[in-house]
């Protein structure tokens, strides 16, 4: 089993300030808490990280939520506790444009409201302090400042 702010990994990519229009199909952008526009653009030589999550369809509600980060880089964590063999789902965001299949009546993410998916994918109140209490060794020194998570 899974709980809440256990850390999963992060989206595996190269952080640009450039969007690879050859590759906008596995680029996320990045543009929240910082000035500028940056894109994360996946890389299938890396084989560590999160490399998929599907969004939550009926009768399934997202439990994996993701944050943006300060240095451009985005995190995959538990958002809800995930038992043993359960698919791991979450929410896309409204940018992820038109659909063709069905979204839950009520998301599950703290950042949406009702029907409504959020439009940003920045920290909640009270997440930083969590996902700090949940951080995995062996991180690169200097990462959760430059991620924001760290003051």
């Amino acid at each position: 089993d899974l709980e809440p702010f256990t850390w999963l990994g992060m989206y595996p990519g190269k952080v640009s300030a450039k969007l690879n229009g050859k590759r906008a199909a596995h680029t996320m952008g990045v543009a929240d808490g910082v000035d500028r526009e940056l894109y994360v653009i996946a890389e299938h030589e890396l084989k560590s990280g999160v490399h998929m999550v599907n969004e939550a369809t009926p009768p399934h509600v997202a439990n994996t939520w993701y944050v943006k980060l300060s240095n451009g880089h985005i995190l995959y964590f538990i958002g809800q506790h995930v038992s043993a063999g359960q698919e791991l789902m979450t929410c896309y965001s409204r940018q992820y444009g038109k659909r063709v299949y069905p979204t839950p009546n009520k998301c599950t993410d703290p950042r949406c409201t009702g029907t409504k998916h959020r439009t940003q994918s920045g920290l909640c109140e009270g997440w930083r302090e969590a996902l700090l209490a949940n951080t995995p060794a062996g991180l690169p020194k200097g990462f959760l400042k430059a991620a924001g998570l760290e003051r």
